[in-house]
Formats: structure tokens, C-alpha cells, sequence
């Protein structure tokens, strides 16, 4: 007499409940997948910022006039701008000089001198130097702060709490 030996493999109704409990853990983290995704935008904005600020000093070294990193809250995107021959400030329309939008949700404060600054804007000198400026990025509880040092006009990126 044969034996019915049980055959290798997966019953449909196990299939469906490994299936029902995978689409269950996908519905539960998609809310911390697209929170991360968005922090890693807002992150992103952040070197941006900070690189568009690089660029301006070295255009107005380069150049031997003042450039101007400006944030526009209306169209949330930063642009640079440069002194033209009379002082005053003109758009620079090239790819370059300008960042991606902002997330929703994100903000934007241009401070100066630690007093929150009307233009929100960051001068570069000819000379390499700045004012003296700090961008903060806001998502939540969390903020990417880029400083600006007057004396070198250097930009950093730092990254820490939110202030409340």
C-alpha cells in the first residue's frame, strides 16, 4: 500500500494571510515613509540653501560686485541677485541661482544678527565677506539651520530641535 506523502509548497490559504498581514505592516508604515521623505526634502533644501549661499559670495568675489541670496516666501524658493553698475539689485535669471521650491508644511526664517531680518535676504560683499545671517528651515520639530559668517562668508549646515 502507497503512502500519500504531503506535497512541498504553500496552501492558497496561507498565501493570502501572509499576504493579508504584509499589506496590513505596508498600510501601517506608509505615514512614516512619507514623513521621512518629506524630512529628507526639507534636508535636501537645507545643503541647497546652503550651497546657493556659497555660490553667491563666490559671485561677487568674482565678479567685484554685491550679490544677494533671497528668499521668496510667495513662490517658497530662494534666488540670488546682483548688484548691477548704479548698486541696485537684479534677479539673476540662470538655472543656477535658483533652489527647488519648499515642501509644504516646511518654513523659512532669515535671521540677521540673531533679529529676524525684513528682506530676508543675505548680502555678499566683493570682498568675501557677508552679513552676518542665519537661515532656519522648520519641519515639525526639527530644524536645519545654515549660518552664515560674516568675517569669510561661509555657510555651514547644522542640524537640531526645533525652537519652540
Amino acid at each position: 500500500m502507497l503512502i500519500a506523502r504531503p506535497r512541498p509548497g504553500f496552501t492558497l490559504i496561507e498565501v493570502v494571510i501572509v499576504a493579508a498581514v504584509m499589506a496590513i505592516l505596508l498600510i501601517a508604515s506608509l505615514p512614516r515613509f512619507q514623513q521621512s521623505a518629506q524630512r529628507l526634502r526639507v534636508e535636501q533644501r537645507a545643503f541647497e540653501f546652503a550651497q546657493l549661499l556659497r555660490y553667491a559670495r563666490e559671485r561677487a568675489v568674482a565678479q567685484s560686485r554685491d550679490a544677494f541670496w533671497v528668499w521668496d516666501d510667495a513662490a517658497r524658493r530662494a534666488h540670488l541677485e546682483q548688484a548691477d553698475e548704479l548698486g541696485r539689485p537684479v534677479r539673476l535669471e540662470e538655472r543656477a541661482t535658483e533652489s527647488a521650491p519648499l515642501v509644504d508644511g516646511a518654513s523659512v526664517a532669515v535671521s540677521v544678527d540673531g533679529q529676524r531680518n525684513a528682506c530676508d535676504c543675505v548680502q555678499f560683499l566683493a570682498d568675501g565677506t557677508a552679513t552676518p545671517a542665519t537661515v532656519e528651515i522648520t519641519l515639525d520639530a526639527l530644524a536645519y539651520t545654515v549660518s552664515v559668517d560674516g568675517a569669510t562668508g561661509r555657510a555651514t549646515v547644522a542640524t537640531g530641535p526645533a525652537a519652540r
